[in-house]
């Protein structure tokens, strides 16, 4: 996924735009200029025409701009991205608008007018080019609040519309009730949202693709809420990029739903290509938190991104409660997984730590495969039904201190696969 890149920016060049009259043209009471001037050979153009040529230009800017982030999002939360030259274009035309107002006498309040009245006209394509237009609309009507605040919203508001006028580090208070969500729910600024608690205050997402998309680099956290999948189309509940950090803490994420090609179902998923991004600590940081009947992931780790999961639950969860995948990393501490298929997956070169975490029904506790290298100590596993842990292809890591109960197998291990197996109770078989 792509952020818009200097989106910012924008913002700040077009509050300028706004304010140019101020200075060099005539006020929002000014009278037009007399007709005598006005048909003089030579004589500067009116005040409607500048006013009219400048929101003119910059409204068909903004219109190409919002254009260029219309994709749809995808199950796999992939999203549209912006045209290479689209931030100079906007930026240009905010500049040739702020000199054809200085040129001339504008009446100031009147291009406002216009301008509003034009953004509302502008089409958004997809949740990401809807959230980019709501965005610079804020900005340019005088809406947005650059520094962090703190708002209060109801059921009945519009979620979206509300965070675009927020600024970077803003909390949104939602006050107990259900919040629906008929379309993806676009975070271009980290913002926090603090409900009342996981039973009191949901939010309800029919939408395709995903619920919540975080697209920046500041933090998003969700607190004391519930949010879920209502919907009959394939979502994920919460998608983050290469760049996103998340932060869950005592909140519940549940009915996430799949398409028969396997898009969406996870509550969680954090993208990322590669390894590019390993290093920046910790990405998805989750206490307290449910997680919970979705069809494929509770969390779905990919790329560099690491997890810091603590004293949570994930149950009947239709793939796995944690998949780590590419080179994700982190710990799961003091959880307890419950029915699902499998409790964690540690799949390609990835190298989580499972320290004291509780394992029970579903198929498998731990499955480990490709190069996959986890630290497992301390860890209870009962009543599954093909094996408490399986090291597949090459995989290798650590277990130490696992307990196993009630199982058919306890730590099946392929003929490549060379993990460390120290003081255990779970008995070791050779699979083929």
């Amino acid at each position: 996924m792509t952020r818009p890149g200097v989106l910012v920016a924008l913002l700040v060049s077009s509050l300028l735009v706004l304010s140019a009259c101020d200075g060099g043209g005539a006020g929002p009471d000014a009278a037009p200029a007399s007709q005598s001037s006005s048909s003089s050979t030579g004589a500067p153009a009116s005040p409607v025409v500048n006013c009219a040529s400048a929101s003119t230009g910059l409204l068909s800017a903004v219109q190409r701009y919002v254009v260029a982030y219309g994709a749809p999002l995808t199950g796999k939360g992939t999203t549209g991205t912006a045209a290479p030259n689209g931030d100079a274009d906007l930026q240009n035309a905010l500049k040739v608008a702020q000199s054809q107002l200085r040129a001339g006498s504008c009446n100031l309040a009147k291009f406002r007018k216009e301008l509003s009245t034009g953004l509302g006209k502008v089409k958004a394509r997809g949740p990401v080019a809807r959230a980019v237009l709501l965005r610079l609309t804020a900005s340019m009507t005088g809406t947005a609040v650059a520094a962090a605040t703190t708002v209060t919203v109801r059921p009945n508001q519009d979620l979206a519309k509300t965070v675009a006028t927020l600024g970077a580090g803003s909390t949104v208070r939602l006050v107990a009730g259900r919040y629906r969500l008929r379309g993806s729910l676009v975070l271009l600024e980290g913002v926090t949202f603090s409900g009342a608690g996981r039973d009191r205050t949901s939010i309800v997402s029919t939408a395709a693709g995903s619920a919540l998309v975080v697209l920046t680099n500041g933090r998003v956290e969700l607190d004391d809420l519930s949010l879920r999948h209502g919907g009959r189309v394939a979502s994920n509940l919460l998608t983050g990029g290469p760049s996103s950090s998340v932060v869950l803490t005592r909140a519940r994420l549940a009915d996430a739903r799949k398409d028969r090609s396997g898009q969406g179902g996870n509550a969680v998923m954090m993208t990322a290509n590669g390894s590019a991004d390993a290093g920046r600590g910790t990405t998805l940081q989750v206490t307290g938190t449910d997680l919970s009947r979705n069809a494929a992931a509770g969390i779905l780790l990919t790329g560099g991104h690491v997890a810091s999961v603590r004293q949570s639950r994930f149950s009947d969860n239709g793939q796995c409660g944690v998949c780590f995948s590419g080179a994700s990393a982190g710990a799961v501490r003091g959880s307890v997984f419950t029915g699902n298929a499998v409790g964690v997956a540690v799949l390609d070169t990835a190298r989580p730590a499972l320290l004291a975490d509780t394992f029970s029904g579903g198929l498998v506790g731990v499955q480990v495969s490709g190069h996959g290298a986890p630290l497992i100590r301390d860890v209870r596993i009962s009543r599954v039904t093909r094996a408490a842990m399986i090291f597949g292809d090459r995989a290798s890591g650590r277990v130490s201190r696992a307990r196993c109960a009630h199982v058919p197998y306890g730590l099946v291990v392929s003929p490549k696969a060379l993990p460390y197996v120290g003081a255990t109770n779970c008995t070791v078989a050779h699979g083929r």
